[in-house]
């Protein structure tokens, strides 16, 4: 039980004159036996001088002013890396504060601690490139959106590295309990396939067998990509044009030479813009839904068998809700100035 100073006064002023406790409870309208109870653990300290506040502050200004500047410099230092830079700053005779006083300042600061996000490099001239062709293309997105036949390569490993796996059960229950994420570390094997889209549907799928280069491309065109151009063409009287990335096979003489015979227009892409890419979006979908369908695979063969069966599954809604949103895209990437964006 705590008292106001008033109280404390009023319960030491009626026991120097010897009043009961049952009066002073009445007068405080606290239970007696409370009173008694508190009375014999404070009555040696009423005496005593009131005891000094001391300041939790870090030790003086000039030391907080060095914290935050060094923390402004190197974000990624850790508070035993911020002790070592006061002390080298200002000297071992110095009263610095300690690791935990330290951490107390920046908490009171609001200095929290972010995890940086993933996102892929992208060198300052290709930054430039992304924000020349989104300026290009946000005149009219729906001339892109409708006209361009998306396309991209993408590897499917037997278990995905670093997923992360959730399990939503009650406090109570052990982690050890659950079944593991099982992470495969060696023997495991992988399986690239190329596939194509477009909002008005999905396209052909391969699996491709060993390295790719510009020879093995141009006959996977040749054989896929080609009737599918004339055959969209046919079908909904577009002038569609091709967009592939800037992967070294994709530009080479003899595939560039072979688009033009076949009369297929490419899109001018800019180097480092996966997140750009609306095909990029159904291979998450697809490796999404396989892993969550079928597992582990045993085989190479059993792994191809099961992406062909999802990307089989797919619709032209999952075209439309990848492609569609290419406006809110390109107004990302000129809010990032260029940067990578979350898509």
């Amino acid at each position: 039980m705590t008292y106001s100073e008033s109280e404390k006064h009023i319960i030491r002023t009626l026991r120097d004159e010897q009043v009961s406790w049952s009066i002073i409870a009445k007068v405080l309208k606290k239970s007696e036996r409370s009173l008694i109870t508190w009375w014999s653990r404070n009555r040696q300290l009423l005496d005593l001088p009131p005891k000094d506040n001391l300041s939790k502050t870090i030790t003086d200004g000039r030391v907080g002013l060095r914290l935050k500047k060094l923390i402004q410099e190197n974000p990624e230092a850790s508070v035993r890396d911020l002790e070592g830079e006061l002390k080298a700053y200002f000297g071992e005779e110095y009263a610095l504060p300690k690791k935990s006083t330290i951490q107390n300042f920046i908490q009171r600061n609001d200095l929290k601690v972010i995890r940086l996000l993933k996102r892929p490099f992208i060198s300052e001239q290709n930054r430039l490139k992304r924000l020349e062709f989104v300026a290009r293309h946000l005149q009219d997105p729906d001339a892109l959106i409708d006209a361009t036949i998306w396309s991209d390569e993408t590897t499917v490993r037997k278990a995905p590295k670093n997923k992360a796996i959730s399990y939503r059960v009650h406090s109570s229950v052990n982690a050890e309990d659950l079944p593991f994420n099982c992470q495969i570390q060696q023997g495991g094997f992988s399986v690239m396939f190329w596939g194509c889209i477009s909002v008005w549907g999905i396209g052909p799928l391969v699996a491709l067998e060993g390295s790719q280069n510009q020879h093995t491309y141009t006959e996977l065109l040749q054989k896929y990509l080609v009737p599918e151009f004339e055959a969209a063409k046919r079908a909904f009287g577009i002038n569609f044009i091709f967009m592939q990335d800037n992967a070294p096979c994709h530009k080479t003489r003899k595939v560039i030479s072979f688009l033009e015979r076949k009369r297929i227009p490419t899109l001018d892409w800019p180097p480092q813009s996966p997140d750009l890419n609306p095909i990029e979006n159904i291979w998450n979908i697809i490796k999404t839904r396989r892993y969550k369908k079928f597992g582990i695979p045993h085989s190479k063969v059993e792994l191809i068998e099961q992406i062909f069966k999802i990307w089989e599954e797919l619709t032209v809604d999952d075209a439309e809700n990848c492609i569609g949103n290419m406006e809110r895209r390109f107004q990302e990437v000129v809010r990032m100035n260029g940067r990578p964006t979350r898509y």
